[in-house]
């Protein structure tokens, strides 16, 4: 891993199902502190997190274990990089590096919730009310007028 580079992704992701992916397959593709950070999978359920320069050289590359998705829905990604190690999970389970000996991680994604949004309902406004003052008035910054 090249010296100085680090970074942090975090993403909410609906995973292609059936798993794992006919072929190599990218996930999500994000631009994170003047790197291009990629993370997909290939064709024997792996998942790659490879960040490049914007030139598109790698400075730094990570192939986990094996992953088999149970069930169509959502995972929750999470990955920390640094020039001294890597971190990346899928839920609450951590991904290894691949190499031989290393179980298949088997994961059980989060069903996508069925109905209309609760953003849609044209009672959202008043019944969060409540919430969005009490969030307003912890974390919004003052406006000097």
């Amino acid at each position: 891993m090249s010296a100085g580079v680090e970074g942090t992704l975090f993403a909410v992701l609906s995973v292609p199902f059936p798993w794992p992916p006919s072929g190599d397959f990218t996930i999500v593709q994000q631009p994170v502190k003047g790197t291009v950070v990629t993370l997909g999978a290939d064709s024997d359920g792996r998942m790659k997190l490879v960040v490049k320069e914007p030139s598109g050289a790698v400075l730094f590359s990570f192939t986990s274990q094996r992953v088999t998705i149970k069930n169509p829905g959502l995972v929750i990604f999470a990955a920390r990089w640094s020039s001294l190690d890597v971190n990346i999970y899928i839920n609450k389970d951590v991904l290894l590096a691949d190499s031989p000996g290393v179980p298949t991680l088997f994961v059980a994604p989060k069903q996508t919730p069925v109905g209309d949004s609760s953003i849609d309902n044209p009672l959202a406004a008043a019944l969060c009310k409540t919430w969005v003052d009490n969030r307003n008035a912890r974390f919004s910054i003052a406006k000097v007028a």
